[in-house]
Formats: structure tokens, C-alpha cells, sequence
């Protein structure tokens, strides 16, 4: 069986590592640095899983963890951040994210 997971970081350097330490056989990871190419992506695309930054410039992982709800509802997804907080925690957890 065959996953598909997206990748989302505005950090070309850590996106790329994160790509390449996921790597698996049977997960095809679309690794992507702008949240509009993202949602393009959710467009066009089915993922069992999305990795998103919860700061990135022009929409935030909150935001697209939003996107990702109205186009993909049964997709996972995952906020990550080495700015966490309670607050953001939170509302990750309310918008019905998978995991922060």
C-alpha cells in the first residue's frame, strides 16, 4: 500500500532534511515551502498525512490546517514548530489537528 504524505516548511533546508529522514518505500512525501502551492497540492492530490509549520509568511499552519479540512477532511495533520506555546497548542487541538 502506498501513502502519500505533504510536507509543508517554509525552511527549504529543513524541509528537505524532514523529506529525506521520512523517506520510505511505500510514502511518497510532496515536500513544499509556500502554503498557496500547498493548497494547489491538496487540489490535486489525496494525503494520508500533512507535516505543517505553524509560522509561515502569508498563511500560517492554522490556516492551512483549515484548507486542508474543507478540501481534505480525512487527511491527518500534524502542526510543528519550535515556537510552541499553550495558546497555539490549543488551538491546533480545537481546529482538529492530529497532533502539535
Amino acid at each position: 500500500m502506498q501513502y502519500s504524505m505533504l510536507l509543508l516548511d517554509d525552511e527549504v533546508n529543513l524541509c528537505r532534511s524532514l523529506s529525506r529522514a521520512l523517506q520510505r518505500e511505500d510514502l511518497r512525501i510532496d515536500a513544499l515551502t509556500s502554503p498557496t502551492e500547498a493548497v494547489e497540492a491538496l487540489s490535486r492530490n489525496s494525503y494520508s498525512l500533512a507535516l505543517v509549520d505553524l509560522l509561515m509568511p502569508g498563511m500560517g499552519g492554522l490556516e492551512f490546517l483549515d484548507e486542508v479540512r474543507r478540501r481534505s477532511p480525512d487527511t491527518l495533520v500534524v502542526i510543528m514548530t519550535a515556537y510552541a506555546s499553550i495558546q497555539t497548542a490549543v488551538q491546533a487541538m480545537r481546529a482538529r489537528a492530529f497532533d502539535y
